[in-house]
């Protein structure tokens, strides 16, 4: 059925031809659910699992996305990263050669209809320094 309002109308006829002056009215409408985006895990180049807000020393990084369909069939995702243009990608969604600092990942599940979740899934990461690794290290001994 399709995305929108929708109305039957009933009307009765007896033998003779007579309808029925006030027909039976339903009405409902049709809402358009949609997809629900997940990052299921996170993997850096060096094959540890980060979690949001995490760091690593890797310049890699590999994501796992699945999404829940909702009124349409799941047909894709659109990722961004660092707040570039979205583009369509598959799971699993690969980063090389990042630079040192703070990375945001983006994706959304795109339906048949190109529809797209309207909130995307969320990741943040930060690529350290050698030196930056180091200080980490030493700060959690001293603690």
């Amino acid at each position: 059925m399709a995305v929108g309002p929708h109305t039957v109308k009933i009307v009765a006829v007896d033998s003779q031809g007579n309808v029925d002056p006030t027909p039976a009215t339903f009405s409902w409408t049709v809402v358009q659910l949609p997809s629900h985006t997940t990052i299921t895990s996170a993997t850096d180049g060096n094959s540890n699992t980060l979690q949001s807000g995490g760091s690593t020393l890797s310049p890699s990084i590999t994501f796992n996305v699945q999404a829940t369909a909702g009124t349409n069939p799941l047909a894709g995702f659109q990722c961004s990263l660092d707040n570039g243009p979205t583009s369509s990608c598959n799971t699993p969604v690969t980063y090389n050669s990042l630079s040192t600092g703070q990375h945001t990942f983006k994706v959304q599940a795109v339906d048949s209809q190109g529809n797209v979740d309207p909130t995307p899934a969320t990741f943040s990461w930060t690529i350290l320094t050698p030196i930056q690794g180091a200080q980490n290290i030493i700060d959690i001994i001293n603690e």
